[in-house]
């Protein structure tokens, strides 16, 4: 991930670990991931329509996707 906004320090939104540096400057986050998550399909849900945007650390988003029930393709 690369910010253009100066000194910005990016943070992992989950544990609030910054990991970032400046190449030229521009600051780079060392990794970290996007998660977007887009809302519903008009279903009247309150977040509808919205998309949410996440910056995670690796460790951070392992343990995330881990936290999901994993189904197996069935042959």
């Amino acid at each position: 991930m690369i910010s253009r906004k100066g000194d910005v320090a990016i943070k992992c939104h989950k544990c609030g670990n910054a990991k970032s540096f400046r190449v030229g400057g521009i600051t780079i986050a060392e990794d970290m991931h996007e998660i977007r998550i887009e809302g519903g399909h008009g279903d009247e849900f309150p977040q509808d329509l919205e998309v949410l945007a996440f910056d995670i650390c690796g460790t951070c988003l392992q343990n995330f996707v881990d936290e999901f029930e994993h189904c197996e393709e069935e042959a």
